[in-house]
């Protein structure tokens, strides 16, 4: 079955406000449902319509809430108060991951225009690429120049809000840095997922923080010496262990070791 890309982006940008919010206000002792209830009906986010609100929860759903163990280690993060410079690369890689238009964008173009020295991207480049992807059938819907225009502005509205570009009209890149405790994280999740071994190396889900191969396994080094994963490489064979069993406590791990 092909998966076709949705226009949900227009309806929600990083939202680094309300997932902040989202967790902080997130209660362990109730379950997901509950705790969703709690929120539309106290307006936590404070929206100004209940449309707005259920908008809103919906795109926060599909990027954070998959399940419980990821929903602990966010809260925990949150309410810990770890650094925004840990924080904001894992909700970009999650984020990412949740949409397939954003993590396509990434992947075959950003990714791709970085790598080979470009300072800058603008709407336009965007918008081009969005609407060859219209032309292929990849979206549910034929687009309307003005829809795919109001997409690319969204895409790179989301990613300034993440810190990796910065500008108005035209984005320049900025300084991306990924701290060892994000990009560990970000494995065990990984593999949390079906990605082990050989497969975290070489994954193509690295280039959403655009790492290439020689950049991941660089990471995986200085990891293990900075005590946050035992890394075991005799190509092709690869081991990787971490001091937890679950996401939520690799949270503790990392929170322990910042705090």
């Amino acid at each position: 079955m092909t998966v076709l890309y949705t226009s949900k982006i227009l309806k929600a940008s990083a939202l680094v406000d309300d997932t902040l919010q989202l967790f902080s206000s997130w209660d362990l002792s109730r379950n997901q449902k509950d705790n969703l209830i709690n929120i539309k009906e106290n307006n936590i986010l404070a929206k100004t319509s209940r449309s707005r609100l259920e908008d809103i929860l919906v795109i926060l759903k599909q990027r954070y809430l998959s399940d419980d163990d990821l929903i602990t280690a966010l809260h925990l993060f949150v309410s810990q108060r770890v650094s925004n410079e840990i924080l904001y690369p894992i909700l970009f890689f999650l984020t990412v991951r949740s949409d397939l238009l954003i993590h396509d964008l990434i992947i075959d173009y950003v990714y791709e225009r970085r790598r080979s020295g470009a300072e800058s991207i603008s709407s336009p480049e965007i918008d081009h690429v969005v609407q060859r992807y219209v032309k292929e059938g990849k979206t549910i819907t034929s687009w309307s120049p003005e829809t795919t225009i109001r997409v690319s502005q969204h895409f790179l509205a989301l990613l300034r809000d993440f810190g990796i570009f910065e500008g108005k009209s035209k984005k320049q890149f900025a300084p991306f840095l990924i701290p060892n405790e994000s990009f560990s994280f970000l494995s065990l999740y990984l593999e949390k997922r079906g990605f082990s071994g050989q497969q975290l190396i070489i994954t193509n889900e690295w280039k959403i923080l655009f790492l290439e191969k020689d950049l991941v396994e660089r990471f995986y080094v200085d990891c293990e010496q900075d005590g946050l994963l035992i890394y075991n490489a005799a190509w092709p064979v690869i081991r990787i262990d971490y001091p937890a069993q679950t996401l939520a406590e690799y949270a503790h791990v990392i929170i322990n070791r910042t705090n």
